[in-house]
């Protein structure tokens, strides 16, 4: 004869470890920034724009190159469509887009940029160095993949993870700054057009700092824990 008190006791046990291995599973699902990557985030020191936690930057670059490897990285973080990272003398630039493969990449602020209402998605692959559309409209706003206005709406796990993606594959960065601005990431591929073509980037570099310190400003940043804020 079966015991109540047992069978009661058994399902309740289940119970508690169903809801346990469902709340672990989703704290190590690798596409929802929202929830996995919080306690992991809150628990490290901040990966990019360090310097700008307290204090002021100068983006004083004297050289500049596209970094092939860290675009192929950042490419492969969840959440991230395509990529454009520049490496100077100490620091790493990375432009992105966005795509669906991940939730939790951007605040409840951000303002959306693209407006997806036809049957196609992206102008042409960035990666696709026989192009012959305006390297200058890479992300339009229209029928492409996505674009946020603010690089602080950008969520902090998200840009964590990116920060260290290029830190463990390049470890003498000594700070990173990522952007999803539509304007950004259209400039900086003409930046990685010109070196994919052999040219030099050298000539650029006065025009890149100016860019770099109109889209990441020079004084401090401060970046709450909340990574949907």
């Amino acid at each position: 004869m079966i015991d109540g008190r047992k069978t009661a006791a058994l399902l309740t046990a289940l119970m508690v470890c169903l809801t346990a291995c469902s709340g672990s599973y989703d704290m190590k699902s690798a596409n929802n920034y929202s929830s996995q990557r919080v306690k992991e985030a809150r628990n490290a020191s901040r990966a990019y724009q360090t310097q700008q936690q307290y204090g002021t930057v100068v983006h004083d670059n004297t050289k500049m190159e596209l970094s092939q490897k860290l675009i192929q990285e950042v490419q492969n973080v969840e959440g991230v469509n395509s990529a454009i990272v520049i490496l100077t003398d100490r620091y790493a630039y990375t432009a992105i887009t966005l795509d669906n493969t991940a939730t939790g990449t951007k605040g409840a602020r951000a303002r959306r940029e693209v407006n997806n209402k036809g049957t196609s998605l992206g102008r042409y692959n960035p990666f696709d160095n026989n192009q012959t559309a305006d390297p200058r409209e890479l992300a339009t706003g229209f029928n492409n993949y996505e674009t946020v206005q603010n690089h602080e709406d950008l969520s902090h796990a998200f840009k964590q993870r990116i920060a260290e993606t290029i830190r463990m594959a390049q470890p003498n960065v000594h700070d990173v700054f990522i952007s999803a601005n539509r304007d950004f990431v259209n400039r900086m591929n003409v930046y990685a057009q010109e070196s994919w073509k052999g040219h030099s980037l050298q000539p650029y570099v006065a025009e890149f700092n100016q860019l770099v310190t109109d889209e990441f400003g020079t004084g401090p940043v401060h970046v709450p824990w909340n990574a949907n804020r």
